[in-house]
């Protein structure tokens, strides 16, 4: 826990665009919540999207954070942060993006290790796609084709997200989109707006929703606030 509060321990004034909870499900249980943040900082010229998950024992007891910069003309990448513990066990990436390249140092139970990997000049974070097609425009039939980094690894890959159809999630209207990316396929529900209304993996089986409070969201799952205020700069 200590490790987390120190590696988001920088904060910035921002705009916030977006901040919401969502609620974890798996097979109909309630195993965990997130908290989603979209965010403008207009002194640096860049956004910021930050992330918080944390399940309970029946998903595992996962803290996992993500703070990712882009720039605000393309959305292209600039560094991020990422934290995972589950248990006693954790690991660390701080990654940047320099002259076409990922340098990343990975701490992981200890051990260090750092990396460079050369990424193609349209390669994002994968946090920034719902940004990125919001920007393209969101229509039916739309097929979105992209190379993303993935934050928990560091990790290069090509992804497609086809928009379906338009539908209503609790009386909101959104886009559903499919979602191919890292050998898994899932489902998204979109906003117009760009807020993830509800996601679905047929695979894994574990659902999220985006509800209209912290208490839905969390139910009596802790909630580490001084990790929170750290990551968040404020708790949410």
């Amino acid at each position: 826990m200590f490790a987390l509060i120190l590696l988001f321990a920088f904060q910035l004034e921002a705009k916030i665009i977006h901040q919401y909870f969502q609620k974890i499900e798996s097979n109909g249980s309630h195993i965990g919540y997130a908290i989603l943040q979209e965010e403008h900082l207009a002194d640096k010229n860049q956004m910021v999207v930050t992330s918080f998950v944390k399940t309970n024992q029946l998903g595992g007891n996962i803290i996992e954070g993500i703070k990712a910069y882009s720039d605000v003309s393309q959305l292209a990448p600039i560094s991020y942060q990422y934290t995972l513990m589950v248990g006693d066990k954790n690991k660390i990436i701080d990654a940047v993006v320099r002259k076409g390249s990922l340098f990343t140092t990975t701490t992981e139970n200890g051990t260090k290790k750092t990396t460079q990997t050369k990424i193609d000049e349209n390669s994002f974070f994968s946090t920034f796609l719902v940004p990125r097609m919001l920007r393209k425009g969101l229509a039916v039939d739309k097929n979105f084709k992209f190379s993303a980094i993935a934050e928990e690894d560091a990790s290069v890959s090509e992804g497609r997200a086809q928009i379906l159809e338009l539908t209503k999630i609790n009386g909101q209207e959104a886009y559903k989109l499919v979602n191919d990316y890292k050998n898994n396929r899932f489902y998204s529900y979109i906003s117009p707006e760009g807020k993830v209304l509800k996601t679905e993996n047929p695979i894994t089986k574990i659902n999220t929703i985006t509800v209209d409070s912290k208490k839905n969201a969390v139910g009596s799952i802790a909630y580490p606030e001084v990790v929170l205020k750290t990551l968040f700069g404020k708790v949410p």
